[in-house]
């Protein structure tokens, strides 16, 4: 369960085309969007709301499949370096139950789309590459290996059906699910990054947030991701407290570097490099600024900083400029995180690339309080099946 729990809270564009007008007046054409897209946010806003509604009063079927475990997220989509696979919950226990993390297919770069389903693991062994799963899935599986078998299927329904029939799977975690409520759940934890909680305020397009904050009436727990670097976490938490109910525990979390290894090797000992060497840094994370600032306090001299869009699959072409940049800048090595690696391994670097694994730490009693919750859960569902 720990692990599991670890690996499921937690996940710019760049283009080398001509100056366009959004180079030469950023506020102008930001000051356009942003005016322009006010009133489809609105009618997002409201169609959301009514949805919610219906379900509130029964007039949208909700799928009862098993146990399922469910989360994510209130917080803007991709502001987690793996998205919300950082936090959930599965059973423990030596029964050999499969525990089983439902991924969608939404937004994940060039992978598999539409009614295709990706078996991204079986628990045991890998089954897809980060191209056909998706990164973040393809991450996941990664780290879950023999703890969790891990799907992408748009039809979260239908997927968790399937895991039960085929894989044993008893509890479901739902990442990117707490929208998601045609599937019933005996646990919602919205996950909330403390660097960015509500970006603008505003929903989807003119925002980020996928539903209104008086969605989170429905979270079970909230838990704050990256609450060390929020500029004041006394006031998140009251705004979190605001919108939930009285009884709903709100837990604060970081995300650490646990270790630096080279990119391919299984080793973490970050074996031939040096924190205070010059070094450049490149992701395609939601919230890239987070991961640099991490750097920073671990004391890498960033002397490069390259961001891709979030999900961005690489090319050789890519991986090669990034190379030609650290080697005019006479850098000793390039880093990038776990979520990165996994679309990185099969391609050529002429410098040394370094993976930064991250992970999300507990205080002890926030740690607890939130393994009891889930085990309160389970135990529950298992006892009523």
């Amino acid at each position: 369960m720990t692990a599991t729990i670890r690996k499921i809270v937690g996940h710019c564009g760049h283009t080398d085309t001509g100056r366009t007008i959004s180079d030469t007046h950023p506020n102008i054409v930001a000051a356009i969007t942003d005016i322009s897209l006010a009133p489809l946010s609105l009618i997002y806003g409201v169609g959301v709301r009514a949805r919610n509604a219906f379900y509130d009063w029964g007039l949208f079927a909700v799928h009862d499949v098993a146990l399922p475990s469910s989360a994510w997220e209130i917080s803007p989509p991709g502001n987690g370096q793996n998205s919300a696979g950082e936090v959930g919950g599965a059973r423990g226990g030596g029964d050999g139950a499969v525990d089983q993390v439902l991924h969608s297919h939404e937004g994940d770069g060039r992978r598999s789309r539409a009614a295709e389903r990706v078996v991204v693991s079986d628990g045991r062994r890998l089954m897809a590459d980060a191209l056909r799963a998706g990164d973040e899935p393809r991450l996941l599986a990664e780290e879950l290996l023999g703890v969790a078998s891990v799907i992408a299927d748009a039809d979260r329904i239908a997927a968790a059906r399937w895991a039960m029939r085929n894989l044993g799977s008893q509890v479901f975690i739902l990442d990117d699910g707490f929208q998601h409520r045609r599937l019933a759940r005996r646990l919602n934890l919205a996950v909330i990054d403390a660097t960015n909680p509500w970006s603008n305020g505003w929903v989807l397009p003119r925002g980020r947030l996928r539903e209104p904050l008086t969605a989170l009436k429905r979270a079970d727990c909230a838990v704050i991701t990256r609450a060390g670097q929020s500029r004041d976490l006394a006031q998140l938490t009251a705004r979190v407290r605001d919108y939930c109910a009285p009884s709903v525990p709100i837990i604060a979390s970081n995300m650490e570097i646990s270790s630096v290894r080279p990119l391919g090797a299984n080793d973490a000992d970050g074996a031939g490099l040096d924190s205070q060497q010059r070094v450049g840094a490149f992701c395609a994370i939601g919230n890239p600024q987070s991961f640099f600032t991490q750097l920073r306090s671990r004391g890498y001299q960033l002397a490069y900083e390259r961001v891709f869009p979030d999900h961005a699959y690489y090319t050789q072409r890519d991986v090669d400029r990034l190379g030609e940049e650290a080697k005019r800048r006479n850098l000793s090595a390039l880093l990038t995180t776990a979520k990165d690696a996994v679309k990185l391994g099969h391609l050529c670097h002429a410098v040394p690339c370094f993976v930064v694994n991250i992970e999300l730490e507990f205080r002890p009693p926030d740690r607890e309080a939130l393994m009891n919750l889930i085990a309160q859960v389970v135990a529950a569902g298992q006892n009523n099946a």
